[in-house]
């Protein structure tokens, strides 16, 4: 046993030295600034530094305890290259905040240097990079009910009276009961409140409101029993009628500062509720400064880049909630407008979460009149777009981070690829410029793991991370992976390979990223070695077959069906005689994206015999307009989105629907390619979500083709990269009619040798299903 440990420890300690002795080389030849751009995202230490020279781009975050300088030291040695600092709320992640009186209450506030020393996780609250406000407007809160008894001051633990317990009911939302036991030693998850006394004219006086965690309900009674939060002893009075709401946010955590034991209170709390923004309009205001929470929010991260990172080139976002729709993390009876009525806040038919989420960068850039300047037209913006639920803000942002490898990890492995593609393209084509979107992996692969290799199914494959490089070689080539996590039930002993222990304690706490054949030319060690693009992304089209189907003429107009009468649609206009208009009249409260198909427009296939779990490529041109166009400047950009499916009616009256794909709509015309997959045989309809929002789809051109939509290539100074999002088919390339005269060859690589064997590629290349190939062309 112990001379296999002993094998294995130095097994570890020579992959560590091949990975670095790779990594960390330079060469004459490198070309500065060429593509592929490797990306360290959120694990670079002071001690890794100068193992970092091929990075060309650094993402930190606002952990200093770990990151120590890193970012300014990167800067300063790579001035030309970016650096950004990602913005993800309190020390837990994901854009979540504590409130003032929630750190009061912990006995933690201010938090010191001194308290950092004992508690390393709190020395961001201690440095001041996160926002702390005692404000309670600032927060969402659902629709909530008014107290029907008054509340005695200084009094911890009290009992209210309400005229509807509903809104007060524990959530059910993440963790299990049984985790809550065994975590926490909790029976349910009771919500946050807080409790707002009303001024002499009725409303709301925010000044006065406090934060108490409801211990019990008794639906019976009709009362609320609630701790308050804060300083002991310093609470108000409330006469009856004071307004209580519980806080939107359904998801939490197990206290991560308890371990510290700092306080008696801190100990005790097992779980941390955390709060989001109210980044609408219908915010109240903070009296003392006159700010609503997009712009106090956007003030702050203002002050914390001067501050702290004055070298960094911008931030990046990572709002779990969703940045355009507030994901299942928040209640669907959110009510933005604190009017007393869930609104998940659509007020009007707008989307008022996604207009406060531009107000709140637009303040980041320009500022706030007479009160704080913006970081200026050059600051650089980015942030999730793991869907086009997340943010789609193209004339504000620099960019699009594919966190998730092109992929949320909740569906099987390439069925949204395509969604994700087209909307990679259109980043790389209409963001705000610089583009500094990137793409990201977590997960190991052949090349990087450890425990059992079987396990690796995609996108936990060198063919998935090799889409993912080629992909971002379709754009602006930033690409990078920290190993980190596994998908689909895979055991995390998959992330340990060999000398991972090492590297982290080499590096102090954090495993460099990987190193990948692509980014060197295998053998020939030169990074940036493609250069730069000499052409365009091209689809392939020799695979395709002739269409099955087109929208003319002599086809229906689709039909109209919707699920609900809070969705409805004007009859189809044809515009004419390939192109339809549809024209959605109203759509109601959107929650996710169960609610895609309430209202559609259905085209029947006529003729057409679907294949089961066949591929086909869908072409258009889509364009339209949303409630945004008519808005605000600044709002008028934003697309809207749409879906679509193919559907299959077995003949039973059964319809089985395949997968969908999801492309944004603008005010002027796009051309879109997105690949379907026919759920079974037979014959079927092509179905478009049109419900987001009132306004017109105009959908011309539509064509029908079996085969894959997403088979790419593009030309390099000195290579080409070659892709195929196909989830099923091989795809062949002809290399003769694509590059005529110019012979390509394969990297010669140590991780995939089989496939980059290093020989010159003949007249046609095959490459399978969701994988990328790098080729280098060959001179004289």
């Amino acid at each position: 046993m112990r001379s296999w440990q002993t094998l294995k420890h130095a097994l570890g300690l020579w992959v560590l030295a091949a990975l670095f002795s790779s990594a960390s080389s330079v060469s004459a030849a490198d070309v500065p600034g060429g593509y592929p751009k490797p990306v360290s995202f959120r694990a670079a230490t002071p001690e890794m530094l100068a193992e970092m020279e091929s990075i060309q781009m650094l993402v930190s975050d606002l952990l200093s305890d770990d990151r120590r300088g890193v970012e300014e030291a990167f800067k300063k040695r790579h001035p030309d290259r970016t650096v950004l600092i990602q913005h993800d709320g309190m020390p837990a992640g994901a854009w979540q905040f504590l409130p003032q009186q929630v750190l009061e209450d912990w006995g933690l506030h201010p938090v010191t240097l001194e308290t950092a020393k004992r508690a390393p996780r709190l020395q961001g609250l201690a440095d001041g990079l996160h926002p702390v406000t005692d404000f309670l407007g600032y927060w969402l809160y659902d629709a909530g009910s008014d107290s029907l008894n008054a509340i005695p001051a200084k009094q911890r633990t009290v009992s209210i009276q309400v005229k509807d317990t509903a809104p007060f009911k524990p959530n059910t939302l993440g963790r299990t009961i049984r985790g809550l036991r065994k975590e926490a030693g909790l029976d349910a998850y009771h919500k946050q409140v807080v409790m707002c006394p009303r001024d002499a004219d009725g409303g709301l006086d925010w000044l006065q409101a406090e934060l108490a965690t409801i211990t019990a309900l008794d639906e019976e009674a009709g009362t609320l029993t609630v701790e308050r939060l804060g300083k002991e002893g310093s609470w108000h009075a409330f006469a009856p009628n004071a307004y209580i709401a519980p806080s939107s946010t359904l998801m939490f955590s197990f206290n991560v500062f308890s371990r510290y034991r700092l306080t008696p209170r801190l100990t005790a709390e097992k779980v941390t509720r955390w709060l989001h923004p109210n980044l609408t309009r219908f915010c109240p205001r903070d009296p003392r400064t006159g700010l609503n929470a997009a712009e106090y929010f956007a003030k702050d991260y203002v002050r914390m880049l001067n501050e702290h990172y004055p070298s960094a080139d911008g931030l990046v976002f990572d709002i779990s909630i969703g940045m355009f729709y507030p994901s299942g993390r928040v209640s669907s009876r959110v009510d933005c407008d604190l009017d007393g009525r869930p609104d998940n806040f659509f007020v009007g038919s707008v989307n008022h979460w996604a207009l406060g989420m531009v107000d709140c960068l637009h303040a980041i850039r320009h500022g706030v009149a007479g009160t704080f300047a913006g970081l200026g037209e050059a600051i650089q913006l980015v942030a999730d777009v793991n869907a086009n639920d997340d943010q789609r803000f193209f004339d504000i942002m620099n960019g699009a981070e594919f966190e998730h490898a092109m992929q949320m990890p909740v569906v099987p492995a390439g069925q949204r690829f395509s969604s994700s593609l087209d909307t990679l393209l259109l980043w790389a084509e209409r963001g705000r410029k610089p583009d500094v979107g990137f793409v990201h992996s977590k997960y190991p692969d052949e090349a990087y793991h450890g425990g059992d290799a079987s396990r690796l199914k995609s996108p936990m494959t060198l063919a998935w991370y090799r889409l993912n490089m080629a992909a971002a070689c379709m754009g602006n080539g930033y690409v990078g992976k920290n190993i980190g996590r596994t998908a689909y039930g895979a055991p995390h002993e998959l992330c340990d390979f060999p000398g991972r222990r090492e590297l982290r304690e080499r590096f102090g706490g954090f495993a460099p990223p990987p190193d990948y054949d692509e980014y060197h030319a295998g053998d020939r060690n030169v990074r940036g070695w493609l250069g730069q693009p000499t052409s365009e992304p091209m689809r392939l089209t020799t695979h395709l077959s002739a269409p099955v189907w087109r929208f003319d003429a002599s086809k229906p107009a689709p039909a109209i069906e919707s699920a609900s009468s809070d969705y409805r649609a004007a009859e189809p206009v044809r515009v004419g005689a390939a192109a339809v208009r549809l024209t959605v009249e109203a759509a109601g409260l959107w929650q996710s994206e169960r609610d895609f198909f309430k209202l559609k427009g259905v085209f029947p296939l006529s003729g057409v015999n679907l294949e089961a779990h066949s591929e086909y490529c869908l072409r258009l041109i889509a364009g339209g307009d949303g409630p945004f166009a008519k808005m605000e400047p600044r709002y008028r950009a934003i697309p809207r989105n749409a879906a679509v499916r193919l559907v299959v009616h077995n003949g039973e009256g059964k319809r089985i629907p395949g997968p969908y794909q999801e492309f944004l709509v603008f005010t002027d015309p796009r051309e879109v390619a997105l690949t379907l997959t026919a759920p079974a045989e037979g014959r079927g309809t092509l179905e478009f979500c049109i419900g987001e929002a009132p306004g017109t789809v105009e959908l011309r051109a539509i064509e029908l083709r079996p085969g894959c939509a997403d088979v790419m290539w593009r030309v390099f100074d000195d290579g080409v990269v070659l892709l195929n999002g196909s989830v099923c088919s091989v795809v062949e390339f002809p290399m003769e009619s694509l590059f005529p005269g110019q012979p390509y060859r394969r990297l010669k690589g140590s991780q995939d040798p089989a496939y980059n064997n290093g020989e010159t590629v003949g007249p046609h290349v095959r490459l399978g299903p969701l994988d990328g190939l790098f080729l280098i062309r060959e001179r004289g």
